[in-house]
């Protein structure tokens, strides 16, 4: 009714009810912010067809009520004027708002409190939600006024920022070849201005000289740690947004390292948090055949690590067993995309078989799980191959003089990681007895004596093998073994009688 009202009879209408729309925006009471939010958004959507004087007279007039709201507004007015604004900017031109959009611009994390700069954040988001593409130069300047901020101080800025980027490069979706790309911002652009802005975490992370990311460069007096959060809120955004796989292309990959080298922090727990889920939904994008490599070299460069006496340089072993982690679902969720990259799976055939030579116990399992699960979807299509080749590892010689308890050993990690992967893969055919299984278990069997991790190890394997073949164990898997085998095996799958 007041639209019709404003649209009919323009500005003079308003006149009327100045007084108290004055009055009630400066109050706090709801039901008075209330009606200055409707009035104002019922004026604003009159005005259509008003002359350019008239609009004028509208915008000097109403920009400072809007402005006085917002000084006033509380948690719980904040959504009326958010409507408010929505209301206004719905489905029109962006050009008929720009003195709007410079007032809303130019209250930007200028607020007197951290809520208010949050509001003036989501009056942000609100106009440039709905204007879309249609504003491309707008969303340019925005997402470079977001830019310099991005290490700001507090949590729920932060996110908003993230929501505020989100928008911005939101119509950045992969494209068809020879189709026009859109005049809106670029991931990569931006990109381009994020990570200058991370390098000083790269000596601590990724540096040749070891650097201990302790509670102090973790904190919030980091801004590099607070820019990585920032960014780790786009990206939560994005997924929340929208449906195409804007994780994994190849200009998002330089995150990747950095989110693996700090998820594994337990001095944050923001950060910890964020990168957690980002790295979640990253995992199960679907891959893209030009990033493929990109995020390939991510991992490597978390997982790589240089020994020298006795020291291990780069990240932490938590970090590359979060990254071996990443590897193993993102190669489940990818293994189509993979098949086609032959270059890409001795890659990670190459580094997976580095990191059974870790001296780090946890980082040989993880690795060894990876291998198995890897080799029961058949991506290394060469099974026969990959275990010959752990077989060797398996029979590293040790050094004359080496202890049945000793783990300190090159030649210790080698035998280790091969006979925990050899393990796993057995662990991965639980209720069945492939050709190949029964070589492998009896080259385990002759394990069960000598060094004490090796030991448990293979006892432990051969117990999981007992009982998860048990129930037709006589029936079906029993034949599968030679007689020489099955009296080789008997020692260790049947417990020893007293009174024997």
């Amino acid at each position: 009714m007041y639209r019709d009202l404003f649209r009919n009879y323009g500005w003079s209408v308003f006149e009327l009810f100045r007084p108290k729309v004055e009055e009630f925006v400066g109050e706090k009471k709801e039901s008075h912010q209330r009606f200055a939010a409707e009035l104002i958004s019922a004026i604003t959507r009159g005005s259509k067809h008003w002359t350019f004087k008239e609009l004028e007279i509208m915008w000097d007039n109403v920009i400072p009520l809007i402005g006085k709201a917002m000084e006033v507004v509380s948690s719980e007015t904040l959504h009326m004027w958010l409507y408010c604004i929505s209301w206004i900017v719905e489905d029109r031109d962006p050009r008929r708002f720009s003195r709007l959009i410079k007032a809303a611009k130019g209250t930007f994390l200028n607020g007197r409190t951290i809520f208010h700069d949050a509001s003036n954040l989501y009056l942000l988001e609100t106009i440039f939600c709905q204007f879309e593409w249609k504003f491309a130069e707008g969303l340019h300047q925005l997402l470079n006024d977001v830019s310099t901020k991005l290490n700001i101080n507090y949590k729920n800025i932060r996110d908003k920022m993230g929501h505020i980027i989100n928008r911005c490069t939101a119509v950045d979706y992969p494209i068809m070849h020879g189709t026009r790309p859109t005049i809106s911002p670029r991931r990569a652009e931006f990109m381009e201005t994020v990570l200058p802005q991370l390098k000083p975490l790269d000596t601590g992370l990724f540096g040749t000289e070891w650097v201990v990311v302790d509670s102090t460069s973790l904190s919030d007096d980091n801004d590099a740690i607070k820019v990585v959060k920032t960014v780790a809120s786009w990206l939560l955004n994005t997924r929340y947004l929208n449906c195409c796989n804007t994780f994994t292309t190849p200009e998002m990959m330089p995150l990747l390292s950095y989110l693996l080298a700090l998820e594994p922090n337990e001095v944050d727990e923001d950060l910890k948090s964020l990168t957690s889920r980002a790295l979640f939904y990253m995992s199960k994008d679907h891959l893209t055949d030009s990033s493929v490599d990109a995020a390939l070299d991510a991992i490597e460069k978390v997982v790589t690590s240089t020994n020298e006496e006795e020291k291990v340089l780069g990240c932490t072993w938590q970090a590359k067993c979060t990254a071996l982690v990443f590897l193993q679902v993102m190669s489940f969720a990818n293994l189509f995309i993979l098949r086609q990259h032959s270059s890409a799976i001795e890659r990670i055939k190459s580094l997976l078989f580095n990191c059974l030579k870790a001296p780090q116990v946890e980082v040989r399992q993880v690795a060894g799980q990876t291998v198995g699960g890897l080799l029961r979807t058949q991506l290394f299509s060469d099974m026969p191959g990959v275990i010959g080749e752990l077989k060797v590892l398996a029979k590293t010689p040790l050094p004359k003089g080496t202890k049945k308890g000793q783990t300190d050993i090159k030649e210790i990690w080698m035998r280790h990681g091969a006979i925990k992967t050899l393990c796993d893969l057995v662990r991965a055919y639980p209720y069945t007895v492939p050709d190949w299984l029964p070589d492998v278990t009896v080259f385990l069997a002759n394990f069960t004596r000598g060094n004490h991790m090796i030991a448990n190890e293979v006892k432990k394997c051969m117990s999981d093998f007992k009982r998860t073949h048990l129930d037709s164990w006589h029936e079906e898997h029993k034949h599968k073994f030679t007689e020489d085998q099955l009296s080789l095996l008997q020692g260790l799958l049947v417990a020893p009688n007293y009174y024997a």
